[in-house]
């Protein structure tokens, strides 16, 4: 799709920066530190060289649509182009991604007896046409790793990070069989099969796009995490994982951005005067406060390019309209005091808890909140809500393609795409240049093979 016109503003600094760069002569510099295709960031801004080497804003509007790999491993390969398409028509420039299919088909990685890490081939050659396609329609892809939560909890199986555990507890080095969740950032085993799966990764060849994964700019940037989180550890188990797992994606691939994935929750051990902008914080619980993540110390490295925040009113039980424009506008004052830029990267409403005009109005307030910011020159560089569906609806945080009654809410999106109409510099056509994708030969019965790797 092509850039869509309406009331777009952009904001004040975009033609200020390109102005400076030229002034100062930053053309050349700019161009030398930024590969083309590859968004890059300077201050608060996402940017793109463009034309002549000078700067240009790149603002994402975007959704999470984490349904699509699994989608596509399970041969539904069209239901998951159908929302890619329907992204696109919406104006949208972007999608967040999970890595690993979700519950039913085990994750992107795997490791055998001797203790080495690959990449389960089925799960992989999904992902690889989801990101050939992505690209195909212009939408950049935030990639998230792996994820903290185990999704698949209910059942004999694991998943995310547990999974990740359990691995290292079969090696003699690792944590043994009695291991916490938490033993995922600090036992040594459980770290080294995090950076071999993420090499794995990187160094891939989509088998659809034959570009490799590091040198692919359909992608826009690792999420080392889906919301890390460790109850009553001390700050430095996750700050020092993050430090060292985003240094060492950063010297496999200096091209793509990083970031940490986190909520947005401040500790009571790093910063004590910012807990009263958590969500438990009028009800008296510490949740929110001990969760072993720090906003502001989570995102100082200069390995960590841009902030995140998510926001769950329902799940936090926090679904007063004032906790939802403040802790978008805290975090984005934060960020602009850490000189980077922040993406608003999970928000919604939670359909079971709630009206369908409920949702409009959530996220109406959301994008009013994160408008006003980006006409004043703030901090906040995109936004993603939580999230495009198409499957009858399974979810209750999902915007439906298939369900009409879900038809405000999709112009509620076109309208926040519309006020920021940049195409995040990826032409249709990606960056496989139209290769034709691979038929669905993978059947649903080959996925289930993967069942059993983290099961016992």
């Amino acid at each position: 799709a092509g850039a869509r016109m309406g009331r777009g503003v952009r904001r004040p600094g975009a033609a200020l920066l390109a102005a400076a760069a030229a002034a100062c002569g930053a053309v050349a510099a700019a161009q030398s530190l930024q590969p083309p295709g590859f968004v890059g960031v300077r201050g608060t801004q996402f940017f793109l060289p463009g034309p002549g080497g000078v700067p240009e804003e790149v603002i994402l509007t975007g959704a999470n649509a984490y349904q699509l790999v699994e989608l596509a491993a399970r041969g539904a390969r069209e239901q998951a182009t159908t929302v890619m398409d329907e992204a696109a028509d919406l104006g949208l420039n972007s999608l967040r991604l999970f890595a690993s299919p979700p519950p039913m088909y085990g994750p992107l990685w795997k490791v055998d007896s001797s203790g080495e890490v690959t990449l389960n081939e089925n799960a992989a050659r999904a992902l690889d046409f989801i990101i050939a396609e992505a690209g195909e329609r212009g939408l950049r892809v935030l990639l998230s790793l792996e994820n903290y939560w185990n999704v698949r909890k209910n059942t004999r199986a694991r998943a995310g990070i547990t999974a990740m555990v359990h691995a290292a507890s079969k090696d003699p080095e690792g944590p043994g069989g009695d291991y916490e969740r938490e033993d995922f950032y600090t036992d040594p085993v459980a770290r080294r099969i995090y950076r071999d799966y993420v090499r794995e990764l990187l160094t891939r060849t989509n088998t659809v796009t034959g570009v490799t994964y590091r040198d692919d700019p359909t992608i826009f940037a690792w999420e080392l995490l889906n919301e890390p989180r460790c109850e009553y550890c001390p700050d430095s188990d996750i700050a020092d994982w993050v430090n060292e797992m985003a240094a060492y994606v950063k010297s496999l691939d200096p091209n793509h951005l990083v970031t940490p994935g986190v909520e947005g929750f401040y500790s009571a051990e790093s910063s004590p005067d910012m807990l009263y902008v958590n969500p438990s914080y009028t009800s008296g619980k510490d949740w929110s406060h001990i969760t072993g993540q720090d906003f502001n110390l989570l995102h100082k490295s200069d390995d960590i390019d841009f902030t995140t925040i998510h926001i769950w009113p329902d799940n936090w039980e926090r679904t007063d309209p004032e906790f939802q424009e403040q802790w978008i506008r805290v975090h984005a004052a934060d960020s602009e005091k850490l000189g980077k830029p922040m993406l608003v990267s999970e928000f919604g409403k939670d359909l079971e808890e709630g009206t369908l005009r409920d949702r409009e109005n959530v996220l109406s307030a959301a994008y009013e909140t994160i408008e006003e910011d980006m006409k004043a020159g703030g901090a906040i560089a995109g936004s993603m809500f939580w999230n495009l569906y198409f499957d009858p609806l399974r979810d209750g945080y999902g915007v439906s393609l298939s369900d009409s009654s879900h038809g405000d809410t999709l112009d509620i999106i076109e309208e926040h795409a519309d006020f920021a109409p940049t195409s995040a510099g990826l032409d249709a056509g990606g960056a496989g240049g139209g290769a034709p994708p691979e038929d669905a030969a993978d059947n649903f019965a080959a996925f289930l093979e993967l069942d059993g790797q983290n099961r016992g």
